[in-house]
């Protein structure tokens, strides 16, 4: 089942800051972070059946269309994150191989195609 996000994720940098307390790095989502988790949220929920997590080993291709260039691996955390946050599986820890592709499109077909398999 291919599912598709219809806005790009920030990059890693955008999507996760990090500030001290009490003398202690601590890793938080930035505001961008979470309008983009919710809004991909909403989406994803649409789209995904299943009510059960995947908790079984499995695999993950990623078409990342693109209007102009960025890291390859720039959303990949995020994606992992949106999965497992949203209950699609219980831990991003079971993806065993990923399969990540940069599609150059229009600014306004910009988006996230993905698909889960071998669960």
């Amino acid at each position: 089942m291919k599912i598709v996000i219809s806005k790009l994720p920030p990059s890693t940098n955008h999507l996760y800051a990090v500030r001290a307390v009490r003398g202690h790095a601590m890793m938080y989502v930035t505001k961008e972070g979470k309008e983009w988790f919710e809004f991909a949220g909403k989406e994803l929920k649409k789209q995904w059946r299943k009510k059960t997590p995947i908790g079984t080993p499995c695999e993950i291709w990623i078409e990342l269309y693109l209007a102009y260039d960025r890291d390859i691996d720039g959303s990949n955390k995020a994606i992992l994150d949106l999965l497992q946050k949203n209950g699609v599986i219980k831990n991003d820890s079971l993806f065993y191989k990923m399969d990540v592709e940069k599609i150059k499109c229009k600014k306004e077909e910009a988006r996230v195609e993905l698909e889960i398999m071998g669960y």
